[in-house]
């Protein structure tokens, strides 16, 4: 039953925020973190997926003076006690800064210890890349805003050669393949393998692309 859940939540998430853009490095160096106390503390979101309803919570707390404890926590409500109920919890280290005129969330899921000590085999941990996922950011004192940049959109703009930036897409090999436009039409997984330094150049050069970033945008209120 708990497997279910866990796809449940994957398939709304997908479709509240799109297939996120991946990317192997963090898009800060240390001297853009900005520590913003009013982070911390409860934040809450709630919405509906078709006629399931979801409330997703966020949590920071203090890590260091750079980066925060990041736990984000999913419910369903139950359609005959009308009561959000626990279905799954995930936990990051979240780091905020500032890249150009806008703010960014970036998220990196904590250590896998855990999951290997489960399996009872650290070297299980071997077979996992972690990966960063980065949000535009709009904060304001009882709510703020999040996208996540558009995997469809990142891909067309590298299919047509408006955007160049080292990339991995999965299914897409190389444009010698005959059936290369018809992957890349067909792709939206894309993992981002450029350096810090590239990737803030490639967040400036979107950042007035009116379509870079998901048409949804998820607001979180904080918890009185």
């Amino acid at each position: 039953m708990r497997k279910i859940h866990l796809i449940i939540i994957f398939f709304i998430s997908i479709a509240m925020t799109g297939c996120p853009v991946r990317s192997l490095q963090s898009i800060f160096k240390y001297q853009d973190l900005i520590y913003n106390p009013k982070l911390i503390g409860t934040w809450i979101c709630n919405y509906k997926f078709d006629s399931t309803e979801v409330r997703e919570v966020w949590s920071f707390q203090n890590e260091d003076s750079s980066h925060y404890h990041l736990k984000i926590i999913y419910l369903v409500k139950d359609s005959i006690s009308g009561k959000f109920e626990y279905k799954d919890s995930v936990r990051f280290q979240a780091s905020y800064g500032k890249i150009g005129t806008n703010y960014y969330l970036d998220i990196f899921p904590k250590p896998l210890d855990e999951l290997c000590n489960l399996n009872n085999n650290m070297s299980f941990r071997n077979y996992f890349i972690p990966t960063h996922t980065i949000y535009k950011f709009s904060f304001e004192n009882e709510y703020f805003k999040v996208k996540t940049l558009s995997s469809g959109w990142l891909i067309r703009a590298i299919e047509k050669g408006k955007i160049q930036i080292p990339h991995f897409i999965e299914g897409v090999d190389s444009k010698k393949d005959p059936n290369y436009k018809n992957m890349m039409a067909m792709s939206h997984d894309i993992t981002l393998t450029a350096t810090t330094t590239e990737l803030q150049k490639f967040i400036k050069k979107i950042e007035n692309e009116k379509d870079a970033y998901e048409d949804y945008e998820m607001v979180y209120v904080k918890e009185k």
